[in-house]
């Protein structure tokens, strides 16, 4: 097995290698997105996001950005790597420009920067602000600045598919419709600094969730159902003198290659951060804070140290935390005596036989009749508390070379059903264990066009990790980034977020897992960018049984498949007022529909071995793969107007047991009109179409499409917005848009209406 495995190693890193090679005439940037972003609002990354174009992760970053401006005046290189677009090179050449000639007092300024084009600066205005250009710790001014906003989200289903005489209709109500908010989610939130050294904020919010709670005499979790509430999120005061900072609140924080520790958005974190961000979903109109620490954090930046300065940073947290129903689960009262099965039989109705040899549910039922179906895909208010410490040290030897070290230890109570033993369900991201933690050390250096960085880390409980990342760029013109990554079977960190496929071995991405990584662009000719990304990983084991005291058990696979991702994207300026892109990508692991690898424990995989063990010997897995063919065309010909159209083909497997690739296209048209002073009308509609297999496409004279879509996904998708800017200080933004799907499924709404207002005020 081992001789077979090293073949198999051999030919990865060949495979690597030869890449290498392609690529080394490449020009890469600091972080490529998915999908070229042009965006102007959190509603259009939503709207990227919602189409498929652009990963969850990306999306965060680029939120947070947009909600907290990077101020370019006081960013370092790391920071601006975040920036869409952005080489190495080019986030260089904005700290030398800065070093010779002052800060940047206004967006033109960018413009003298050797390197960044017009089309360049436009894709990154949205996400940066200036200031003056002073070294301190915070966004301070010596008088008071501040910002109050107020949004809101309201969607209503229309148009129900249930006969009320089908007998059917009694039998299936599908929860997930019949319990959406009724009522709008909406959010206030207000930051400020003054003072010169200080700033405050606070996120409050009025959202659905529910509250659950353990009934002795019926033994289950029950609840009177969802409610919206109004809830204190985030609240937090922070400031700073000379080389201290510091926050009490609600914050995130993150270092190195975010091995160890980061709950932060950026890429390359390297200390705390204020947290009042929220993120909307359209497609369950709800809001959702973002996850970060509750507590205090201190840090210590550019003490002098002989030839380099001293980072340090050490942080506290107290915070209760939400829980998706499914990754809880509770066991028998003990009132019921000693909780051992071997099958589901051996259960009280309700209960399955976890794989720990326990009884265990996560169903909730409603408090006043257990009679009713049980509650389905809720979000349980403050079901956990989680208590933290750790800290880094970073000693810092110029502006490309450091070594640090982080360590970080955790302990964790659920707060529902304590009375029946609740723990975390293994495809939750927090590990069963109460208390866990994890450290090691991060290193970076370079020298003239060479940078390598790399972070090792291990968790209490032994599990092992590493990255390593190298960048070349001989010229300005040549640049290249190639990645590797292990982590191992039982590398269990939740707060570990290095670089890793969306594959998840009980609910951990970066778990199981090595693989490379290569990202590069070329520019054969100055209006003309080409990029590439290639992934290869494999995932080693699979998980076989459970012990009686619930630690899993790994069983290495027969076959270990190099799972591939493939992505080249051509961006060419036409004109001054013309680009196009086309976008080829290819997985051979379905990451983006049904589920495919993205979470698979005891039973949730297709192994052929697995299969006939069972007796399935003529059973086939999928291939899972996904082809995505995208064009997109921009204009700002019309004056004050801006305009894109884009078509996306994908042909995907969507089986997990079969051989069969399908078809979808969607079509998408977005138009942005400055009509009037500080006034702008958007219009945006989609249309999507799925599906005809393969046979029937190649016996098929021309495509044909089917309006019957399995998946749910919107048929057809349109919205108005108007923004609009008052008296320099208010903005308004308002949005109504219409989203209709096709399905037989009883209980399903066929149309819905999405209605969003937003005021923000500054003083």
């Amino acid at each position: 097995m081992h001789q077979a495995w090293g073949r198999r190693w051999s030919g990865f890193v060949w495979v690597a290698a030869l890449g290498v090679a392609l690529g080394v005439s490449s020009r890469a940037p600091a972080r490529e997105y998915e999908a070229p972003v042009h965006v102007d609002s959190l509603e259009d990354l939503y709207e990227l996001q919602h189409q498929g174009d652009l990963e969850d992760d990306s999306v965060e970053v680029l939120g947070a950005l947009l909600q907290r401006p990077m101020n370019v005046n006081r960013a370092d290189r790391y920071l601006l790597y975040d920036l869409p677009q952005l080489t190495y090179a080019q986030a260089d050449a904005i700290i030398a420009y800065r070093a010779d000639n002052g800060p940047f007092e206004a967006l033109e300024k960018l413009a003298e920067v050797p390197g960044l084009s017009s089309g360049l600066i436009a894709a990154i205005a949205p996400f940066i602000t200036f200031g003056d250009g002073e070294p301190r710790p915070v966004e301070s001014t010596t008088s008071i600045r501040g910002k109050a906003e107020v949004g809101s989200i309201w969607r209503q289903g229309l148009d129900k598919n249930r006969a009320e005489t089908d007998p059917k209709a009694t039998d299936y109500i599908d929860p997930i419709v019949e319990r959406k908010p009724r009522y709008p989610q909406t959010y206030l939130r207000l930051q400020g600094t003054g003072f010169t050294y200080l700033g405050a904020g606070a996120l409050a919010t009025f959202r659905r969730r529910t509250i659950a709670w353990w009934d002795y005499s019926r033994g289950y979790l029950v609840s009177n159902g969802p409610s919206d509430r109004l809830d204190l999120d985030s609240v937090y005061v922070f400031g700073g003198y000379g080389a201290v900072s510091m926050v009490l609140g609600s914050y995130t924080v993150g270092f190195g290659e975010r091995l160890v520790f980061s709950s932060a958005s950026p890429r390359f974190p390297h200390g705390w951060y204020e947290n009042h961000d929220i993120t909307e979903d359209n497609e369950l109109g709800r809001l959702r804070p973002t996850n970060g620490q509750f507590g205090a954090a201190v840090s210590l930046t550019g003490a002098e140290i002989g030839s380099g300065w001293l980072d340090a940073t050490v942080f506290v947290s107290d915070n209760r935390n939400d829980l998706y129903q499914y990754h809880l689960n509770y066991g028998l009262d003990p009132w019921y005596g000693a909780n051992h099965c071997n099958t589901d039989s051996d259960c009280p109705g309700g209960y399955t036989c976890g794989g720990d040899g326990t009884c265990r549910a996560s169903r909730i039922y409603q408090a006043g009749d257990l009679r009713q179906k049980s509650y389905t895909w809720e979000t349980v208010k403050d079901a956990y508390e989680e208590r933290l410490g750790g800290a880094n040290v970073t000693a810092n030897f110029g502006a490309k070379t450091h070594v640090g070290a982080t360590a970080y230890v955790s302990t964790t109570s659920v707060r529902v059903g304590t009375e029946a033993n609740s723990v975390f369900a293994y495809t939750a991201v927090m590990p069963r264990e109460r208390q866990f933690g994890a450290y090691g050390v991060n290193a970076g250096w370079g020298y003239g066009p060479v940078e390598l960085s790399a972070e090792v880390a291990r968790t209490l409980a032994g599990g092992n990790g590493a990255y390593v990342r190298s960048v070349l760029t001989p010229t300005p013109q040549v640049e290249l980034e190639l990645g590797a990554r292990y982590y191992g079977v039982l590398y269990e960190n939740p707060h570990g977020r290095g670089e890793a496929a969306r594959d998840k071995l009980f609910g951990l991405a970066a778990r199981n897992e090595r693989g490379l990584r290569l990202k590069s662009t070329f520019r054969p000719i100055s209006d003309l960018k080409l990029v590439t990304g290639v992934d290869l990983w494999q995932n080693p084991y699979l998980p076989a049984i459970f012990f009686g005291s619930g630690a899993p058990e790994y069983r290495l696979k027969q076959e270990i498949p190099v799972d591939l991702w493939v992505m080249q994207r051509f961006d060419y300026e036409v004109t001054s007022k013309e680009s196009a892109s086309l976008l080829l990508d290819y997985k051979n692991k379905d990451l983006a529909h049904n589920k495919r690898g993205e979470v698979y424990d005891a039973g949730d995989f297709c192994d052929i071995g697995e299969l006939a063990d069972h007796g399935f010997d003529g059973a086939t897995c999928g291939r899972g793969e996904r082809r995505k063919l995208q064009l997109r065309f921009t204009t700002k010909r019309v004056a004050r107007t801006s305009l894109w159209a884009s078509y996306t083909a994908a042909w995907e497997d969507v089986s997990k047991y079969k051989n069969r690739l399908d078809f979808e296209q969607r079509f998408r048209l977005h138009a942005a009109v400055d009509g009037w002073t500080d006034g702008r009308v958007v219009a945006h509609v989609s249309y999507y179409s799925h599906k005809v297999d393969r046979a029937a496409l190649a016996a098929a004279s021309a495509i044909r499409f089917d309006p019957d879509d399995e998946r749910g996904d919107p048929l057809l998708e349109t919205y108005l917005e108007l923004h609009q800017k008052i008296l320099g200080t208010w903005k308004v933004w308002v949005r109504y848009g219409v989203i209709h799907y096709k399905g037989d499924q009883l209980g399903r709404f066929q149309w819905y209406q999405l209605a969003k207002l937003n005021l923000e005020a500054r003083f």
